[in-house]
């Protein structure tokens, strides 16, 4: 299951009383139910573990044909390793619409990018 790939172990346990990392895991986990066609997640990132960080990963990656993904998050190397597509919002206002492979080509990851629109801003 979802659940088993993020390392979730308290099945016997209630939500109420679960870690902030395993909510997290239930309620990434819950988004999968149906195989829906676009899995909106906001800082999924947040509270998870390693190993989790890792699982999600690989995960997201590997339901790219089947699924799409929109993600927030402020965690660019997390973001940079799973998106086809980043845009960056300040203050409400999409700043920067590109491919993750043209923003590597032209600044080298997705923090330099980020500084140099800044500083052309």
């Amino acid at each position: 299951t979802i659940l088993e790939k993020l390392g979730f172990t308290d099945f016997e346990k209630k939500y109420k009383n679960l870690s902030l990392g395993n909510k997290q895991k239930v309620s990434i986990s819950s988004t999968f139910i149906g195989n829906p066609a676009l899995i909106l997640l906001d800082e999924p990132y947040n509270a998870l573990e390693i190993e989790a960080i890792i699982s999600l990963r690989e995960l997201m990656i590997s339901e790219k044909e089947k699924t799409s993904f929109i993600l927030t998050s402020h965690n660019f190397d997390e973001i940079q390793r799973v998106a086809d597509r980043i845009v960056i919002i300040k203050k409400g206002k999409i700043v920067s619409d590109n491919s993750t492979f043209n923003i590597i080509e032209e600044s080298g990851n997705l923090e330099n990018y980020y500084k140099n629109l800044h500083e052309n801003q």
